[in-house]
């Protein structure tokens, strides 16, 4: 049984991240931005109207480089448990990159919500550098086993 879980966790955790980061792209303009402007908020009590939309930007983006760092990390492992899959960075940073471009064509439906293809560059981008790390981590850990 635990052979089992241990198989489909990874699968399990990146497909949990992806109806994620789609409930996210799902809420209304409205009700993201007022997440935003809480965080905002919290951090600066008071900021000028310039700087606390400069300030709602950064979180926003920040949020957005945050959840397709973690789906890399979440989908190295999956393309990983494959066996006759050879280029698993390759899988790996593609399947991220089509979700990011998938993500913004569905928040072109949600009212208020836009598609931006800079969204679409960033997300890959932190998908791409979470990729390269997490490999690079797995590679390591790997070479001091064997030593």
């Amino acid at each position: 049984m635990k052979d089992k879980i241990k198989k489909f966790l990874p699968w399990i955790l990146l497909v949990c991240w992806c109806l994620l980061i789609f409930a996210f792209s799902a809420r209304t303009a409205v009700d993201s931005t007022k997440d935003s402007d809480k965080i905002v908020r919290s951090i600066f009590k008071k900021t000028d109207p310039d700087l606390y939309k400069k300030l709602t930007i950064i979180v926003r983006k920040s949020a957005h480089f945050f959840l397709y760092f973690v789906l890399g990390i979440f989908s190295l492992p999956v393309f990983f448990s494959i066996k006759h899959i050879k280029r698993t960075r390759l899988f790996s940073i593609s399947f991220c990159a089509i979700y990011a471009l998938s993500d913004e064509l569905h928040q072109f439906f949600v009212p208020g919500r836009s598609c931006e293809f800079t969204d679409v560059l960033l997300d890959s981008v932190a998908s791409f550098l979470s990729i390269l790390l997490f490999y690079y981590i797995i590679r390591r850990c790997q070479n001091c086993e064997q030593k």
